[in-house]
């Protein structure tokens, strides 16, 4: 549990775009798509049976929307004045 709690902080924290040398390893023998499910259950409510019937190709520009949408939101945001 402390392992995948490491994974998390380290996502949360954005230091997934860092080197994935630095990045803490999930539980040995968590399978990679349940985090997948994970995160698709968590952002949209969905069953593992609504992933599992998305392409490969889905799965790979998905995220790539999401993230290029969170940095827009970004950039829009009102900045701090001093």
């Amino acid at each position: 549990m402390k392992q995948l709690t490491r994974v998390f902080l380290f996502q949360a924290n954005r230091q997934a775009d860092q080197s994935h040398e630095l990045a803490p390893r999930p539980p040995q023998g968590l399978p990679g798509h349940v985090m997948v499910y994970h995160r698709f259950w968590r952002e949209r409510g969905w069953h593992p049976r609504q992933v599992d019937s998305l392409t490969r190709e889905e799965l790979f520009w998905l995220p790539i929307i999401a993230a290029a949408e969170e940095e827009a939101a970004e950039a829009l945001r009102p900045k701090d004045k001093d």
